[in-house]
């Protein structure tokens, strides 16, 4: 997904899948992953588990349309393993998700 203002929002006119919601006790996304970084959704709240490498907490704060806490100290995102990467370029054959298509092109 990618990380901007415009789909960070605090609030949302409308929600388009299920998600974390008030009294719901289980349930919903724990983890979301942008073209930023990782993020832990479990505790009901966005928290910064990694950065992917060259992206800084200053960028992630910038890109996300409200107050989120980004440790300066938090971690680059390792790079999936030969193996994951090959799982991931054979469950996207067409290179969407890991920017590929771009380099054929």
């Amino acid at each position: 997904m990618e990380h901007e203002p415009r789909r960070f929002r605090e609030r949302v006119d409308y929600i388009t899948s299920p998600g974390h919601f008030a009294g719901r006790r289980r349930g919903g996304p724990a983890t979301l992953i942008t073209t930023l970084g990782v993020f832990d959704l479990s505790r009901g709240q966005v928290r910064a588990v990694s950065v992917h490498p060259g992206v800084t907490p200053a960028q992630v704060r910038e890109a996300t349309g409200f107050a989120i806490t980004v440790d300066d100290s938090v971690p680059a995102t390792t790079p999936p393993s030969t193996d994951e990467l090959a799982y991931i370029r054979h469950a996207d054959p067409e290179g969407f998700w890991t920017g590929e298509r771009r380099q054929g092109e």
